[in-house]
């Protein structure tokens, strides 16, 4: 047994201990008083499933789409694919979808008139490409697709005769006949560009890539992040395949289950339901949930478990203001810690959550506890270590896996596992601190003042057809009549903070402010996008301060504040367009939501 094994079973058996044992703690303390989610009813869980379901059915809607047929071919430097015209052809458009891509391809073409030529391209992954041969007059009998290095997968072939889509050739490989069903469909594909549902945006080719490594045990494309949010795309990617809708399939879910736990979380701070309805429905209608869950991206998982996080730190803090023991309030530490270590397994920006756990529980059990013994402190400064520390770094260490059993790895001559994941980590932390501001094509920047007031939104998704004018774009923002409201709102939560002088109002401004600032202290080229966690709570505390206006039973109030989601619901569905990847006419993007010269989408 080598010694990477030996150390990646007692980093597992690590985590395991500390979670039997925490587990047998929580077990053996177990607690008379049964329900937990005692402060839901049965109108709560009613319009949990509404509004949840509601807000799913839109978030399917052009989520992404399967590539058909689906069987790919994979193409190397010895086995390219030939297509043979049956007759010479005028070619204008000549689409390809690919799957994984690990080098340039090289198009050769035999024209009519017996002429040859070539060109190489670096292709874009698990998408949609478009070779324009730009020759009106020539007629082609056969055309190569061949790897220069490493492997290509063709998913499909969509060629067109000016506007004719043709089908009347034959495929080889290696002097092999390929049934053309593998690669051409009978009919028109509906989706043969480089649109929203049919391939890669953004950072996808990042994420998509390394997850469809992780499935199929080739080296990893990122190691910037831990792989813990890549897993979890692959393993969409595993049950649907390599296709749009598989790759966005968790991330979506995420924001899902995101939107269930805010309802909750909210219910749980404020006890109001009308907190509770108005938070859920103001995140169903923000841009920025609703986009970033959409992709295949790392946000959407972290966020749902970021924020789980402080739902059980809340829940401890309130226990144990009500004088219950440390051991007692295990049941909340515990799950607290997995949600961190799973947050962080997925993107460093989770330390501001364990930041927030450590100083919320140093607190309360340092400072509100000063009664307790010595022994008592020493006791509980040795849980917390263990709970937050020993728990977290064994389980993000764990997710390394691949680095001892994938043949790559096996092969790589690697054999101190703690070294290597240690030597990943310094790649991440100068790659986050020195060489992302150096990263081509990372535009897009912006300053974390500038977020909530949404100066300079992300453009990630860009598509124009100028024969019809049709348009579609993805833009990260948040939802201007919510996102406008956030400073206003951390003001009113203090001035209503120093008037209740209560824990819950000080604890929800409190989280609100350490996911937020940090980021002031950034010296490095930032995303609107690292404001998503923020605005989640943004819009709790919006929602909290709202039910405490309805509280006053002003019907004027009351109306201004209906009126208020009524109008946040209706600019989703007007900016609606803007965040689906939905075609429409070009001229209504600049015509109704061009609403500032400097939001460059167009």
């Amino acid at each position: 047994m080598s010694l990477a094994v030996v150390q990646l079973s007692l980093t597992v058996g690590v985590f395991l201990a500390v979670l039997i044992y925490y587990l047998y703690q929580i077990k053996k303390c177990s607690l008379p008083h049964g329900n937990r989610l005692s402060f839901l009813d049965k109108t709560d869980y009613l319009l949990i499933v509404i509004i949840s379901s509601v807000y799913a059915g839109i978030s399917l809607i052009n989520l992404g789409s399967k590539l058909e047929p689906n069987t790919p071919v994979r193409l190397t430097a010895t086995q390219g694919i030939e297509i043979n015209f049956a007759r010479p052809t005028q070619i204008d458009q000549f689409y390809y979808a690919l799957g994984y891509v690990s080098g340039a391809v090289n198009f050769s073409y035999v024209r009519s008139d017996n002429k040859t030529q070539s060109i190489t391209i670096d292709p874009g992954t698990f998408m949609w490409n478009n070779l324009q041969l730009n020759d009106p007059n020539a007629k082609y009998k056969q055309i190569t697709l061949t790897p220069e290095s490493g492997v290509i997968e063709l998913r499909q072939l969509a060629l067109f005769d000016n506007t004719n889509y043709v089908t009347n050739f034959t495929l080889t490989q290696a002097g092999h006949m390929i049934p053309s069903q593998k690669l051409v469909s009978v009919e028109v594909p509906q989706d043969y560009q480089s649109i929203w549902h049919s391939s890669t945006i953004w950072d996808e080719y990042y994420y998509v890539t390394t997850a469809y490594q992780f499935n199929h045990h080739l080296p990893a494309l990122i190691t910037v992040h831990p792989p813990l949010g890549m897993y979890l795309i692959s393993a969409g990617m595993s049950v649907f395949g390599d296709n749009p809708f598989a790759w966005r399939i968790v991330p979506d879910l995420a924001g899902i289950l995101l939107l269930i736990l805010v309802y909750v979380f909210t219910k749980k701070l404020s006890l109001s339901r009308s907190a509770a309805v108005i938070a859920s429905i103001l995140l169903s209608v923000d841009f920025m949930h609703f986009m970033i869950t959409r992709m295949a991206s790392l946000e959407s998982t972290l966020a749902f478990f970021a924020i789980l996080s402080i739902f059980f730190l809340y829940c401890y803090a309130e226990v144990r203001q009500r004088g219950e023991s440390f051991n007692a309030t295990l049941r909340y530490l515990l799950p607290c810690a997995l949600s961190i270590a799973l947050a962080i397994s997925i993107k460093w920006s989770a330390l501001y959550s364990l930041v927030t756990a450590l100083l919320v529980i140093t607190y309360f059990e340092f400072i509100y506890s000063y009664c307790d013994s010595l022994r008592a402190k020493l006791l509980t400064l040795l849980n917390i270590c263990a709970l937050f520390i020993v728990l977290p770094v064994s389980f993000y260490f764990s997710c390394y896996y691949p680095t001892v059993f994938y043949p790559f790895y096996k092969n790589s001559g690697i054999n101190n596992f703690w070294a290597f994941v240690g030597s990943l980590q310094a790649v991440m932390y100068q790659f986050h601190t020195h060489m992302i501001n150096h990263v081509p094509n990372a535009g897009g920047g912006s300053q974390w003042w500038q977020w909530p007031l949404i100066t300079q939104p992300q453009l990630v998704y860009r598509w124009l057809d100028t024969r019809s004018n049709l348009s579609s774009l993805g833009l990260l923002m948040g939802n201007p009549l919510i996102c406008w409201l956030f400073y206003p709102s951390l003001l009113l939560m203090l001035v209503h903070l120093l008037k209740v002088r209560k824990f819950m109002p000080l604890f929800l401004l409190s989280v609100t402010l350490l996911q937020f600032l940090p980021y002031a202290l950034f010296g490095r080229i930032s995303y609107i996008y690292y404001f998503y966690i923020s605005s989640v709570f943004g819009i709790m505390m919006l929602a909290y301060l709202f039910s405490q206006a309805l509280q006053l039973k002003n019907k004027r109030l009351n109306y201004l504040i209906t009126g208020y989601v009524l109008a946040c619901i209706l600019l989703f569905a007007a900016f609606y367009p803007l965040l689906s990847g939905l075609p429409v006419e070009r001229s209504y993007f600049i015509k109704y939501l061009l609403w500032y010269h400097n939001w460059q989408f167009i």
